[in-house]
């Protein structure tokens, strides 16, 4: 594959809110710190007059923010040159909150387009091209690997720069329904929006290259189901194979994990050890950042980017979990 430069960073997190602050966090010489609360819901500028999104829902008002910061060094001519490819599990659960409170109570303006609009996962895609002007091509995914496909949007010249990102919302429901599976534990799940500006040109900065992306499909979501001894042998080796896969006798100098305190932690630290053994150093995302679902992946390629401008390091595999269970893997070089 081409090089794919990271040419701007977009994230609203419980510990960083903006690239500056992601730079900074990633700066830090410990990087074990965990976020104190990842309950709380975010609190972040918008970034666009207020009269851009309207009635938009909180969920869209965060792609919105988070695709300001990515795009910030884009020069205001080639903004309609931004092509859009983002990822959700769960959407606007907010407005899926209040669009079934209002179906239970029988409200009359049920049908009303101003409020079914935003329980529609692209609601935020199309409330962030509307923002600020986009008109690339544009996709939404419920799955797999955002960043890769924006590559190959790249490499088959079908936009100068992709804007490739990733929102979840971690309302109280959705926590209460994960943590009732007694799989994700209290505390854990946070809201998280992250935005990768790419492109085939290198620029004047950039925060990295992504070279090579890999994915395989586990036996169930493990953040939901328990794998059996089966499903775990089987998920072990697929995930080692991927990783000697990507590795290819040259390991980076740091793994990002997917560790997020479920029993899914043991599972993939035996195929890490496994594929890699001590041959480069582990770090653990979302023990900073909270489970953030969909958004961990991007996140994890956005603290990798960072990582690598700062240059802690020179070579950065990024691994993550969709909620259908894909587990993805994406390599970063300086």
């Amino acid at each position: 594959m081409n090089n794919i430069y990271i040419r701007g960073l977009g994230l609203l997190s419980p510990v960083a809110g903006s690239p500056e602050e992601l730079l900074q966090l990633a700066g830090e010489p410990d990087l074990s710190t965990k976020a104190k609360d990842f309950s709380q819901p975010l609190d972040f500028s918008l970034g666009v007059p207020s009269s851009k999104v309207r009635r938009a829902s909180r969920y869209a008002k965060m792609a919105v923010a988070a695709a300001g910061q990515a795009i910030a060094a884009v020069a205001p001519e080639d903004k309609e040159d931004i092509g859009t490819i983002f990822l959700t599990g769960y959407g606007s659960v907010e407005s899926y909150a209040s669009f079934t409170d209002s179906v239970v109570e029988g409200t009359p303006s049920l049908a009303s387009p101003t409020v079914f609009s935003y329980t529609v996962p692209n609601s935020c895609l199309g409330q962030t091209c509307i923002a600020h002007g986009f008109r690339g091509p544009s996709t939404m995914l419920l799955g797999g690997d955002p960043a890769e496909y924006s590559a190959l949007l790249l490499s088959g010249d079908k936009a100068k720069y992709m804007l490739c990102g990733a929102v979840e919302e971690g309302n109280a429901e959705l926590k209460e329904s994960l943590q009732a599976c007694g799989i994700l534990s209290e505390n854990t799940l946070a809201d998280g929006a992250a935005m990768l500006l790419l492109s085939m040109e290198p620029g004047n900065e950039h925060y990295g290259r992504l070279i090579d992306f890999a994915s395989i499909s586990l036996p169930a979501y493990p953040y939901v189901n328990h794998l059996t001894p089966s499903q775990q042998d089987a998920a072990i080796t697929a995930i080692k194979e991927t990783l000697v896969y990507m590795v290819r006798n040259n390991p980076p100098d740091v793994l990002l994990t997917t560790r997020n305190g479920s029993y899914f932690d043991a599972i993939e630290n035996e195929a890490l050890s496994s594929a890699l053994g001590s041959s480069c150093e582990f770090l653990h995302p979302k023990e900073l950042f909270g489970e953030a679902l969909n958004a961990s992946y991007l996140e994890s390629i956005a603290f990798g980017a960072a990582l690598l401008h700062l240059g802690r390091y020179r070579s950065i595999l990024a691994t993550g979990i969709d909620v259908h269970g894909n587990y993805l893997a994406a390599r970063l070089e300086a």
